[in-house]
């Protein structure tokens, strides 16, 4: 589906370019959900947020994905809606609590919070404009506007844990401090005590919406009720540890909770009470897995019979009859670990995905995603790698936690072959029938080292080589006796000239202190195979780097000046050249550090047609590798946080400029300023094709200007001006370029 993707301060994939790109997400639908990162909307119940663990939010109207908000964070602690405005969400990223519109693509920042403090949102269900919001832990803040204006109406000595409001008396607030429930009856101006005795673990209420002394909440870690406002409080669930629950909120005996962890609780249960919680009943019934790990529930406002589970890793699934049965959604996705696409059949893919389904497959360009049929437990572990027998098309090996699994049928079905535990890495030799490559990694391996094999039997036995991880074999197109490894542990680059039976360190003058991301960061030019690039990734203070060789690996010189320009610590996780034009390369990279530090970058794809002089960003956001099919034009697959976006692939750099040979520049470009973020200078290039009036000014996050940087006369050429903000606090500026007809508005970061 095409659908829009909303960026931090928002650049929109489509219109941060002159080029439009038609780009699509393909899924799959997978994927981890925390505790209370479901939220439905309040009266548009087809409306729903989906908050997935590694930090991609989703927005779904009726059951499908529109769009995808990336706030560059590693995770989301929670989204709300505003019920005041249908298209404004609220969302807490690391230090900051953020205001979002889901439809013109606007994200403002509302407060710089206590990054440590869990902020909740309250809204008033008879006046949706009154919203109350928890801020740095022990702040409580109204607003009277569906939150434009905000004020401070109580501090507390201690943080507060949990937030609720009563629908029947909306006067009415409890609040969980410290273990205790306190109280409000004035709208949060004066606050009780309710509860004397010592407790912790108090993280969610909710009230009774027809009795505003009825409350239920987490505390002690299981679930307990009160019905005196929370003087007194008693238990209704007690098992090891509850994760979340919901109450029906028209039949307010029922109720529904959660228990389960990746980790420490990895056979979970969904319990339900029709009676108050006398009698409890689990309702696991048909949510798929080994084990089932349920890790949050939502239940619908509108149509209560309506639920929603996230079940580990394996996505969001939702009954429509209380819990009886469930059927999995399309409402959340997730990265994958590999990904295979099958020739001449452009709409059939092979993921490997997180713990859970291991391996799914589509056959209708990721509309639907089913698994394969996976003899025994396999599909518990992280599929890694997928490679196809290029002399046999119904052949596959897989590499994956327990050992190296095998199909027959094109994927249909896998059996276990026994061997190579811990295989992380097998790869077909793509001319040299019956050659494989793997290598097994420490703990899980039968060695006790990381450990390089081979065989040449088609997988049937293997021969152990040499200790050591290389993380992906890479052929060359013309000597078949070639191939080199990309790897973390034995140097950077490895070449073996008899197919694998002995390597060679060819690191030679690569930087020593700079690693690898992933198996993805070496490419062969498919033109000149004495070609090779390679893409290190940050170590310290040591920005990442791209690399090239004219020999074969005897030596590399650096090529990527312009592409730091760009993203200034180049964390590369994929290189990927193009089979028809020489010189087109994309550079994918991973996001490098937390937002609004110093040592941040957002990652994303780049691409170059001139062999790296000049570079264009056509993906803001973190991308952790590449895959391409076999179309002409090709598609090209991103694996991003939300999971698999494609495109094709008929981009040009159009809007940036090399500058390196002194050429006068033919367009106007305004560039990211650098350093970004800074503290306290930063500078500012621009470059202008006709002589004129260049203006660039400063505002502040809200749009109040703060300073004209420059305005004057400048002839044709390529200019940079400094900007001190020595005299200005922390926060998010941007700077605007005017000259003649061109504008151009980019973000800053001030960090001190």
């Amino acid at each position: 589906m095409k659908l829009k993707i909303l960026l931090l301060v928002v650049i929109s994939l489509m219109s941060s370019y002159s080029q439009e790109i038609d780009i699509k997400y393909i899924g799959p639908y997978s994927g981890s959900v925390n505790t209370d990162r479901i939220q439905i909307h309040p009266f548009y119940s087809n409306k729903i947020i989906t908050c997935e663990y590694s930090g991609g939010i989703f927005y779904s109207e009726d059951g499908e994905i529109k769009n995808l908000i990336d706030l560059k964070a590693y995770e989301i602690p929670y989204a709300h809606f505003n019920p005041s405005d249908l298209n404004t969400i609220f969302a807490q990223s690391g230090s900051f609590i953020f205001k979002i519109n889901i439809k013109n693509n606007d994200v403002s920042i509302i407060h710089e919070n206590n990054p440590v403090a869990l902020s909740h949102f309250v809204f008033n269900p008879l006046k949706p404009n009154v919203i109350f919001n928890t801020r740095d832990g022990t702040k409580l803040y109204r607003s009277d506007d569906g939150g434009n204006e905000w004020r401070l109406i109580k501090e507390f000595n201690q943080n507060i844990e949990a937030l609720a409001i009563a629908s029947s008396d909306t006067s009415v607030l409890y609040s969980g401090i410290g273990g205790r429930v306190y109280r409000s009856s004035n709208s949060g101006i004066n606050w009780e005590m309710m509860t004397q005795e010592d407790g912790f673990g108090l993280r969610k209420l909710i009230v009774n919406p027809y009795n505003k002394n009825t409350i239920y909440l987490i505390y002690k870690n299981n679930l307990y009720v009160s019905y005196n406002a929370g003087v007194t409080i008693q238990p209704l669930l007690v098992i090891n540890g509850v994760n979340t629950f919901v109450l029906n909120p028209v039949d307010t005996l029922k109720l529904y909770a959660v228990q389960g962890d990746l980790v420490f609780q990895p056979n979970g249960f969904v319990f339900k009470t029709t009676d108050g919680g006398t009698n409890w009943s689990i309702i696991n019934n048909n949510l798929p897995g080994i084990s089932v790990i349920p890790m949050t529930i939502a239940i619908d406002p509108v149509y209560p019979e309506t639920l929603y589970v996230s079940n580990g890793s394996l996505g969001v699934f939702k009954s429509t009859n209380g819990g009886n049965s469930w059927e999995q959604t399309k409402i959340v996705g997730s990265r994958v670990f590999s990904f295979y696409n099958y020739p001449n059949r452009p709409n059939d893919f092979l993921a490997g995905t997180a713990a859970g389904w291991g391996m799914l497959r589509t056959s209708d360009g990721g509309m639907n995603w089913y698994q394969p049929d996976i003899a025994g437990y396999y599909h518990a572990y992280v599929v890694r790698n997928i490679s196809a027998n290029p002399f046999n098309e119904d052949e596959f090996l897989v590499g994956s936690r327990y050992s190296v699994i095998r199909s027959t049928d094109r994927g249909s079905s896998w059996f276990n072959t026994n061997q190579l535990e811990g295989a992380r890495v097998i790869q077909y030799h793509p001319t040299i029938e019956n050659l494989v490559l793997a290598t097994t990694l420490y703990p899980f391996a039968p060695s006790n080292d990381d450990t390089l094999w081979r065989s040449t039997d088609n997988g049937f036995s293997w021969e152990k080589i040499r200790v050591g991880l290389i993380e992906g074999y890479h052929f060359d197109p013309t000597d078949e006796n070639i191939i080199y490894g990309i790897s973390k542990h034995m140097g950077r680059v490895l070449k073996s000239t008899n197919a694998g039976l002995s390597w060679e360190d060819k690191t030679n003058n690569l930087p020593t202190n700079l690693s690898v991301e992933t198996g993805q960061c070496l490419a062969i030019d498919p033109f000149n195979p004495e070609i090779i690039y390679v893409g290190l990734r940050p170590q310290g203070n040591d920005p990442g780097g791209l690399f090239k060789s004219t020999n074969g690996g005897e030596s590399w010189i650096r090529i990527d000046s312009t592409l730091k320009l760009l993203d200034q610590w180049m964390r590369i996780t994929s290189v990927l050249t193009d089979k028809e034009k020489p010189g087109r390369i994309y550079i994918a990279m991973s996001q490098y550090s937390q937002p609004y530090t110093t040592r941040y970058a957002s990652g994303g794809l780049f691409l170059t047609e001139d062999y790296g002089k000049s570079w264009r960003k056509v993906y803001d956001g973190a991308v952790f590798s590449l895959y391409e099919d076999d179309q002409k034009p090709r598609n090209v697959f991103i694996n991003t946080k939300f999971g698999l976006l494609k495109f094709v692939d008929t981009l040009t750099v159009i809007t940036s400029i090399d500058f390196s040979n002194n050429e006068v520049p033919n367009r106007y470009f305004l560039y990211q300023n650098y350093p970004n973020p800074f503290n306290p200078i930063t500078k500012v290039k621009f470059t202008i094709p006709n002589s004129g009036i260049v203006q660039i000014k400063i505002y502040d996050i809200l749009g109040k200007e703060i300073i004209t940087l420059l305005n004057e006369y400048k002839t044709t050429g390529s200019y940079d001006v400094e900007f001190n903000a020595s005299s200005l606090p922390s926060g998010v500026y941007f700077y605007r370029m005017i000259s003649g007809n061109y504008s151009e508005t980019k973000k800053m970061i001030l960090l001190r």
